[in-house]
């Protein structure tokens, strides 16, 4: 069959998905070209104008962590244009929402056949509610960390699945099959430890030899990834904390993480226990099996941080992805009625375009104000003057879901963000005029409400 041939284009089922993926395309390209650098980006362009990238490798590498996106966004911040960034990323932010439904089910998708194209349909809709996508999605290290990442070990998974059920062995898919699993050990740290037990299960439950090469793959870049002299370093600055990481200190964190792994997760949640209830009694117990272990290893992910002083909301983008593959479970195995499934697109379609519609202003707020920064940094330069203050940005944390925001650089001149900020702008200092009017922060809300509510139970 030809790829542009009569049969694909009068198939109405391509047609939808193909528009889907447009869709979802032009979203993130325009939403990427409106996102400026901003946090660790001023640092390590910095950084870059006095070493190359692989000085840069080598520095991370003994004095920081080098997990696998933290080299891939070096060589896009070396590039110097944030236009590589902007189109790499909405390529793939719109080929994971294929590759979480592929991975959920297990097959690969026939986009011709009306039941794959609802389910790509409704992962697109729930896709938009990943955690923290500001950090995740638009920003530069964030989305090469986590969801560049997220298509690594996706892609990994669902050729395992294949060649597993279809019983290919050679030498090429294994080998393939081995440094596609390094990469995906060595993303990062909880799709590090949750993969490796994931595959260290299926190993002892489905023993083959795609798993064992996999396994030996993942497990080696998860190694790699913790026993860098960096990883040592960064542990060591994150365990000076009150209690440090004895057992009691990682327990008494575990309510403080549920209200944490909620917050991330809670529109997919609420997805999943709505499809539960609309699919109910018409979902096999397999399926049932396989969406509850997908939420088990959702929340044994976000388990992995008991550990930490502050899990940080981002590191909880995998968690999220594993909720939305259970949702993906149950849309795909149960035995709907029309009515009922139509339903349920149509919510998921209504809430991603909920986001798509009511994002775009902010988007271009941060532009504008980015713009008009940079317009008077460039202007007080030119003026000889090195202590610049520039008003805050309007969009901060202000949303409710935190969709879209800006990490601004603070009052403070001697701020981390602020001394970097300086050092890109190459001025002597830099600080923000706050506008005087408080930024209502709705998710902290939300999370002391949370956690009242843990301490009740």
């Amino acid at each position: 069959m030809k790829l542009f041939g009569p049969e694909i284009r009068q198939n109405r089922y391509v047609v939808l998905t193909g528009f889907t993926g447009l869709v979802l395309l032009s979203f993130y390209f325009t939403a990427n070209m409106l996102y400026p650098w901003r946090g660790d980006d001023f640092y390590s362009l910095y950084q870059l104008r006095n070493m190359t990238v692989w000085q840069y490798i080598s520095y991370s590498y003994q004095e920081w962590t080098l997990r696998l996106g933290n080299v891939i966004s070096l060589f896009v911040y070396a590039c110097g244009s944030k236009l590589v960034f902007n189109i790499a990323n909405a390529v793939i932010q719109t080929a994971l929402v294929y590759l979480i439904a592929a991975a959920a089910v297990g097959r690969l998708l026939d986009l011709r056949k009306n039941r794959d194209a609802f389910l790509l349909v409704f992962t697109a809709g729930i896709s938009f509610f990943v955690s923290r996508p500001a950090d995740t999605v638009y920003w530069v290290p964030g989305a090469i960390l986590y969801s560049w990442a997220a298509a690594i070990y996706l892609t990994c998974f669902i050729l395992l699945e294949w060649a597993v059920l279809n019983k290919k062995a050679n030498s090429k898919l294994l080998i393939l099959l081995a440094v596609l699993g390094f990469c995906s050990g060595y993303a990062n740290e909880n799709v590090a430890i949750t993969g490796t037990f994931l595959l260290a299960c299926g190993v002892f439950f489905r023993p083959s030899k795609p798993l064992y090469f996999t396994f030996a793959g993942y497990l080696a870049g998860a190694i790699f990834l913790f026993m860098t002299p960096g990883a040592f370093k960064r542990l060591a600055s994150v365990s000076t904390g009150e209690g440090g990481f004895s057992l009691w200190n990682m327990l008494s964190k575990i309510p403080e993480i549920i209200c944490f792994y909620t917050a991330s997760s809670l529109i997919p949640l609420l997805f999943l226990f709505g499809v539960l209830a609309l699919s109910f009694r018409k979902v096999g117990k397999k399926v049932l099996c396989r969406a509850a272990f997908l939420l088990a290893l959702s929340i044994f992910a976000a388990l992995v941080f008991a550990g930490c002083p502050l899990p940080p909301m981002r590191s909880y983008y995998v968690c999220s992805i594993l909720v939305m593959m259970s949702c993906c479970v149950l849309f795909d195995g149960a035995d709907w009625s029309k009515c009922k499934r139509n339903f349920a697109i149509a919510a998921a379609v209504a809430a991603g375009l909920t986001v798509m519609l009511t994002s775009l202003p902010d988007f271009s707020a941060i532009y504008h104000d980015e713009s008009a920064r940079t317009q008077m940094i460039n202007q007080a330069k030119a003026a000889k003057m090195t202590d610049i203050a520039v008003p805050e940005h309007r969009i901060l944390r202000r949303s409710f879901l935190q969709y879209v925001f800006i990490e601004d650089i603070a009052a403070d001149p001697q701020f981390w963000l602020n001394t970097h900020a300086a050092r890109y702008y190459e001025v002597g200092s830099i600080r923000s005029i706050p506008s005087g009017t408080e930024v209502p922060l709705y998710r902290d809300r939300a999370m002391n409400m949370l956690k009242k509510l843990s301490t009740v139970f």
